[in-house]
């Protein structure tokens, strides 16, 4: 039996869902989503990232932990390493 299929909408800098381009056309295909989302250190690190970035994800990873909704990792995987274990 093969894997369902599923669209995987990553997530990389825009963390918008109301008018996110590559979410409404995954939605649209009726088929799963899943959003992805990898707090990487080379992005953390990057001159142009915002600290109120960086506060937003961590206030929406804290959340949805609370909420039981994350499958957070605390091994810092790189954004590769997420999407070949995801595929």
């Amino acid at each position: 039996m093969g894997r369902p299929d599923v669209q995987v909408v990553w997530f990389k800098r825009d963390l918008r869902v109301s008018d996110h381009a590559s979410l409404t056309a995954a939605v649209d295909t009726g088929t799963p989503v899943l959003p992805l989302y990898v707090l990487e250190p080379s992005l953390i690190a990057h001159p142009h990232t915002s600290s109120r970035h960086i506060e937003l994800v961590l206030d929406g990873s804290l959340l949805a932990r609370a909420r039981g909704r994350s499958k957070s990792r605390s091994n810092r995987p790189t954004a590769l390493e997420v999407l070949s274990a995801a595929a």
